[in-house]
This record gives C-alpha cells, structure tokens and sequence, in this order.
C-alpha cells in the first residue's frame, strides 16, 4: 500500500490580515442580513525580503536595516556632509531612494562596501524567519 502523506502536518505561514475597515455581518442569509459591526483592524506589517537590488529607500524602510543605514549616512547628512553642498530644499536621502543596495560602496566615505551590504542583508533577513 503506498504512504500518503497527510497534509495537516505541514507548517503554514499565519494568513496575513489586511488592515482597513472591515464589516462584520450576521445574517439569516444573504440576503437576510439582521446585524452588522464595522472594525478598523491595523492588519499585519508585512515585510519583504531585502536584496542587492533592492532600493536604498525600500532598506531605509526596513525595521532592521533602516538605523543601520541611517547611521552609516549620518556623516553624509551632517551639516558639514554632502549635505552641505546641496541646493537648498533638496533632501539628499530623497534623492539616493533608488539608489541599489549593492552599489552602496561606489559612495565615496560611506566606508560600506560589498562584505558590509551582505552581513546587513544575511542579519535583516534573518529577522524575517519564523521563530522556530
């Protein structure tokens, strides 16, 4: 007899919840609704993966990656920085957005080269894994 494997016992990811107003009704039937309830529900944060071609805005935005990279750019942003020699009104991190993750060493003084994207990739995806 062959072994079917039961699927109960794979693991699953939770479903994720969209946030929003969400109705909420109880019915006879469809078309015998007899009560509702609207809730606001926050939803669940969803976080993508981060790669070499992700934007520096999209790692900005990162829970994990974002203060490592603030940081990293504080000498820059500075009044005394590159900042400094932009036109006023200009937000320079606005500006470097889409900027890839792995041409971030092509910036001079950042001193954040090719092994430092990828320990700040393997460390920000890693806070992604199920605990488990």
């Amino acid at each position: 007899m062959p072994h079917t494997r039961r699927t109960d016992d794979v693991p699953r990811p939770a479903p994720l919840v969209a946030g929003g107003d969400h109705v909420f009704a109880v019915a006879a039937s469809s078309r015998d609704i007899r009560s509702e309830l609207s809730l606001e529900i926050a939803g669940d944060a969803v976080t993508r993966p981060l790669s070499r071609e992700s934007s520096l805005a999209e790692a900005l935005a990162h829970p994990v990656a974002g203060p490592v990279l603030v940081r990293a750019f504080a000498p820059m942003t500075e009044a005394s920085g590159a900042s400094a020699i932009m036109p006023e009104g200009v937000d320079m991190m606005a500006m470097l957005g889409s900027f890839p993750l792995g041409r971030l060493g092509m910036m001079a003084g950042l001193g954040f080269g090719p092994d430092e994207v990828d320990r700040l990739l393997e460390t920000a995806n890693a806070s992604e894994q199920p605990a488990g």
